[in-house]
């Protein structure tokens, strides 16, 4: 959209212009660094200065040369040493001299030193009618180049301010960065976060402003959308079951007179009880189905109380064996003594059809016979109820199709479309009301686990 390219483009706009705002200030602090650096050598005390005003205050009065007390008071306050070099190589005039330092010099010697160093000393000369001036500087206080020099301290200095111009640089990238990223994560966050609650099939109602107010706009408007037809469907499934169960219980009503008539032949009573049977399992799918819509799209009105679990997971059994429940299905409950009085915060009523359609599942899927085990314990903070069979399971390739297709919410699958799958994801649903999570485990030939977890 265009408002993301507008959006990066000013991102990228001001990141330049940050880049090229630090390296304006590298220059400036640079310029102003190295002048202050230099400016202090540059005046009455810099080399050239320092040269011409000793050549000048320089006299030569009856076969002696003599330098005035104030020059000479300069040159030892910057302690600097003096000689005159006559043009026959001979130092004629001398001015605290060091030691080391030589009295004769040759035509080489003095084209050397008025370039580079003498014993290490940088140099400084200046012409003179009777031959050249040489002002020697303390060792260490300039660096000399070829065609200019520097003060020592300022050439020594320059690496460790080219890394502190560096580390500020770094500071200033950093805290740019920083400042970027947050604003972009303050305008960026809240539509992710609206994407993917969308992706979970929830409703958002974003509030954007500036230039990605038009994905806000488009996302609200795909939540009003996406709200509209979910409710749309939930209401049709509502009105398509409402107007099912009416003409649904007068064939079960019609069936089971017919199955009961003293006037019907056995033939037609077993048939008759074949469509009592059968419309009682299209009216167990059309309640499933209902409350599948119900609790997917919130709509389904939850009833919390202080409910016994273990009191729920005995009354489910009961149930089913006082049903007339085949000898071939048996049941091993398992629940901590310390539980048995344990309560939690849920809808009794879900909490027993989950429960049913767990026992449901493992009869339906295992018509030979099995042990059904409906367990009950803590781990973590944590309840765990589960209900696994001994019977002939799923393979892994199967596990992963159920999985999937709970996970995707897709009933669409071949298994979710089944009794047995809409009855996961009926469970499904009713624990992540409560919220808590379901798994399921499961080897072909070892059974069929599934455990609800809730928050203790």
């Amino acid at each position: 959209m265009r408002s993301i390219a507008k959006y990066v483009r000013k991102h990228l706009l001001l990141f330049v212009g940050v880049i090229a705002l630090i390296l304006l200030l590298d220059a400036l602090l640079y310029f102003f660094a190295f002048q202050d650096m230099v400016r202090p050598n540059q005046g009455t005390s810099s080399p050239g200065y320092m040269t011409e005003q000793t050549a000048g205050q320089l006299s030569y009065n009856d076969g002696d040369y003599s330098l005035s007390s104030e020059q000479q008071g300069r040159l030892r306050q910057h302690a600097i040493w003096a000689m005159l070099i006559a043009e026959n190589g001979s130092v004629v005039w001398q001015f605290d001299l060091p030691n080391e330092i030589p009295q004769t010099y040759s035509i080489q010697d003095i084209a050397v030193l008025s370039r580079n160093y003498l014993q290490d000393y940088p140099v400084f000369v200046w012409g003179r009618d009777d031959g050249l001036l040489v002002l020697g500087y303390p060792k260490d206080s300039y660096t000399k180049l070829t065609s200019n020099f520097l003060p020592y301290d300022s050439v020594k200095n320059l690496p460790w301010f080219t890394f502190g111009i560096f580390l500020l640089d770094a500071l200033l990238l950093f805290g740019a960065y920083l400042l970027s990223s947050r604003r972009i994560s303050k305008h960026i966050d809240p539509i992710i976060q609206s994407i993917s609650t969308l992706s979970k099939g929830q409703s958002v109602q974003l509030h954007v402003t500036g230039e990605l107010s038009e994905i806000g706009k488009s996302l609200n408007q795909a939540s009003e959308i996406l709200n509209k037809k979910d409710h749309a469907r939930a209401h049709w499934i509502a009105g398509v079951s409402h107007d099912i169960r009416t003409p649904l219980s007068m064939i079960m009503g019609y069936a089971d007179r017919l199955a009961q008539s003293s006037f019907a032949d056995e033939k037609t009573k077993e048939q008759a009880a074949i469509i009592r049977r059968q419309s009682v399992k299209i009216k167990e799918l059309i309640e499933d189905l209902n409350l599948t819509s119900q609790l997917e799209y919130a709509m389904q009105p939850m009833r919390i109380s202080e409910v016994s679990p273990a009191k729920l997971i005995r009354e489910m059994i009961a149930e089913f064996i006082n049903s007339g429940l085949d000898n071939r299905y048996t049941f091993d409950v398992q629940i901590e003594d310390t539980l048995q009085s344990k309560t939690i915060h849920a809808d009794a009523k879900l909490l027993k059809r989950a429960l049913r359609n767990l026992i449901q599942n493992s009869i339906t899927h295992n018509p030979d016979g099995c042990t059904i085990v409906v367990n009950m314990n803590t781990e973590n903070d944590q309840l765990y109820m589960s209900v696994s069979d001994n019977g002939k399971g799923v393979s892994a390739d199967m596990l992963k199709n159920i999985v999937g297709a709970l996970k995707r919410n897709n009933q669409e699958s071949d298994y979710a479309s089944s009794r047995h799958g809409l009855g996961l994801m009926i469970v499904r649903r009713i624990v992540e009301a409560h919220h808590g999570r379901m798994t399921i485990h499961s080897n072909s030939g070892n059974g069929f686990e599934v455990k609800m977890i809730f928050n203790g």
